[in-house]
């Protein structure tokens, strides 16, 4: 299963496109958040899911409207805690809503974000903080890698680690953390 333990929102799922992309990721595993206006379509998508042993919830919500967009994303956060996936099949207009309903998730999470932040910055293993040193001297991954006697994909996967640990996005947002939290030295 390639989305087990994802939570995946899903707009205009109730029939259509929307119907069979919220189908195919509950197949793969993931939780599926069912948002379309009809309601009566949406819960028919929730059913097949759920018959198919799988957990999906609907969530009415018209993308063209700010204010149940905002719902959508706090009914979702409130019901699985977080998502991890957002397909826009729904539209306003001809505007798709992904970096709307993103910006809006991401400032909801930032505080609980840079609470866990604190606490992962901890959990980092001693070959996770070699690779961030590296990092907040300006090293390349291939450098690094050199240096550490390593694969570049070892230190991309290691990157990729610290990110998730971290909640970043970004080398120099994992770099920033770990000056703060006293983890690392840029001396």
């Amino acid at each position: 299963m390639k989305l087990k333990d994802k939570v995946a929102i899903v707009t205009g799922a109730g029939s259509g496109i929307g119907k069979s992309i919220a189908l195919l990721y509950a197949k793969e595993g993931a939780k599926v958040v069912v948002s379309d206006i009809n309601t009566i379509k949406a819960n028919e998508t929730v059913k097949e899911i759920i018959d198919s042993n799988r957990e999906a919830v609907a969530i009415f919500a018209n993308v063209s409207d700010d204010e149940q967009v905002q719902r959508l994303v706090d009914q979702t956060v409130k019901i699985f805690g977080t998502f991890d996936i957002l397909v826009n099949n729904a539209v306003r207009g001809e505007v798709l809503l992904q970096n709307d309903i993103m910006d809006r998730y991401r400032k909801a999470k930032l505080d609980k974000q840079q609470q866990e932040n604190a606490m992962n910055a901890l959990s980092l293993s001693d070959k996770e903080l070699a690779v961030l040193q590296a990092v907040a001297k300006g090293y390349k991954s291939r450098a690094i890698a050199f240096d550490l006697g390593v694969t570049e994909r070892t230190i991309k996967a290691r990157l990729t680690s610290i990110y998730n640990k971290l909640g970043v996005d970004s080398r120099a947002e994992a770099v920033n953390i770990g000056i703060q939290k006293g983890l690392i030295d840029i001396r």
